[in-house]
């Protein structure tokens, strides 16, 4: 017997040590599961079916340089004289119609660096021949309209002024060897006649209103530098009109 419970023993005192164990193996709460891993989602696709598009960073500003100079448009007034943008606003202001036009340069001397197509001398008088002047003779032709063309007789009123010759590069008389016209620097216009509100038409030197022509007439000669007309060498059929310069302002009238 004794021999026995030597071999038993060791046995007994092993499952007196884990009994203890087992028995609260129930009881002893367990650690919480680990967390999986933090992982980054897979991007989804888009509805096309490819990968969701990486937004890209802002654009980089435009580098900050000087703009390019733009040529100066026909009369941009930016680029005219203080006396011409004066001469155009009077022009506007007599209720003239222009439109600026590029500088004329010559041949040879000839030439306007800021001329105007005259479309209209009031709101009342249009001018055909599509003449090319000055500011200065468009001025002379809208004041000429308003203080002379205008005080034509009620029952005469003046609708339009033909002008024959404007801008062109030619002597006086068109006389190759003579000293330049006025017409060659775009300061001179021939007057051929007019029309009046009714459709009559006036040829200047006709004898049609002979009284109303010479009125009008006489009204040039305190605008222009230059009347010339019918018992004038070579102006047998029209008025020459210019604003020449001369000495003392002299003016010729005839």
């Amino acid at each position: 017997m004794i021999a026995r419970h030597a071999k038993t023993a060791p046995l007994v005192a092993a499952l007196a040590i884990l009994g203890p164990a087992a028995a609260f193996a129930d009881t002893v709460p367990l650690p919480p599961p680990r967390p999986p891993e933090v992982t980054q989602p897979e991007p989804e696709p888009d509805k096309t079916g490819s990968p969701a598009a990486v937004p890209l960073p802002p654009p980089r500003p435009p580098e900050l340089t000087q703009p390019e100079p733009q040529p100066d448009k026909p009369g941009d007034a930016a680029a005219l004289p203080e006396e011409e943008r004066a001469c155009r606003d009077r022009l506007v202001q007599l209720g003239a119609q222009f439109t600026p036009l590029p500088a004329i340069d010559g041949p040879g001397t000839c030439g306007a660096p800021h001329p105007l197509q005259l479309k209209t001398l009031s709101s009342t008088v249009t001018v055909s021949g599509q003449p090319v002047v000055t500011c200065r003779l468009a001025e002379a032709l809208a004041t000429w309209s308003r203080d002379g063309l205008a005080t034509a007789p009620p029952d005469k009123p003046i609708a339009s002024v033909a002008v024959g010759t404007s801008y062109e590069c030619r002597g006086r008389n068109h006389d190759a060897g003579a000293q330049l016209s006025e017409h060659a620097f775009a300061n001179g216009v021939d007057i051929a006649g007019f029309t009046l509100k009714d459709g009559r038409g006036i040829p200047v030197g006709s004898d049609r209103e002979p009284a109303l022509q010479q009125a009008l007439r006489e009204a040039a000669c305190k605008v222009f530098a230059t009347v010339l007309g019918p018992g004038s060498p070579g102006h047998g059929e029209h008025w020459h009109f210019d604003m020449r310069q001369r000495r003392n302002d002299y003016r010729i009238c005839q």
